[in-house]
């Protein structure tokens, strides 16, 4: 191998992975399946355009330089894209799903504030122990989601996901059972489009469970070896 190396693995899927090697300059780029030498390269500007080429085991594989700084290579293998590891782990964001918690639990505590001002100032509006307990539950529930996810306590990803699935159905039930309005359609359609957020950032949870406490095999990035 070169004086530099990186582990490339496909997104969500570290069984699939391959070594990339290099000298000082990117000369005598080599890519690496295992202890298997899939191509060598000895220069680099070929990595401007990007290479394309055929290997018999892995299939179709393309390596360019990206087009942003500081300047790396990037790998696709039929189309999938491989991506360096950092540390021997692959980065993995959730902040998207801690935003949405943090979004529900506001939108609890709007709506229990305005409706207990509606409720203290009118004698005809309806707002029940029940509905104020519920909207409380709510926001402590999507509040300690938000909070304890955004310091990597996995767990609390399914606290918020399976209370708001649980939402979700109640609410689908009572305006099927009391009247399916225009308003009442958008609303479940919106609670639609982010409970498939929550199932889609699912696989990225399960990736970073799955690889918790994992240490081994370390791979040196952009160091001599």
């Amino acid at each position: 191998m070169g004086s530099f190396t990186k582990k490339y693995i496909r997104a969500f899927h570290p069984e699939d992975y391959l070594y990339l090697s290099w000298d000082i300059g990117y000369k005598n780029v080599a890519i690496y399946d295992g202890k298997r030498l899939v191509k060598q390269f000895e220069k680099s500007n070929q990595f401007t355009r990007g290479v394309t080429f055929q290997d018999d085991k892995l299939g179709k594989i393309k390596i360019k330089f990206t087009d942003t700084k500081p300047l790396q290579l990037e790998i696709k293998v039929n189309g999938k894209k491989y991506k360096p590891t950092k540390k021997g782990k692959q980065e993995v964001d959730l902040s998207g799903v801690v935003a949405l918690y943090w979004v529900l639990m506001v939108l609890n505590v709007v709506a229990l504030i305005f409706n207990s001002v509606l409720a203290f100032n009118s004698d005809f509006y309806d707002f029940s122990l029940e509905d104020h307990g519920f909207l409380s539950l709510s926001a402590i529930i999507y509040f300690l989601s938000a909070f304890l996810l955004a310091r990597n306590i996995f767990w609390a990803y399914y606290l918020g996901f399976f209370f708001f699935m649980l939402i979700n159905a109640v609410y689908v039930f009572l305006a099927l059972e009391f009247g399916f309005d225009f308003f009442n359609g958008v609303k479940i359609i919106v609670r639609l489009l982010m409970l498939t957020y929550l199932i889609i950032n699912l696989r990225k949870l399960h990736f970073v469970m799955n690889n918790l406490g994992d240490r081994k095999n370390n791979t040196i990035i952009d160091d001599p070896i």
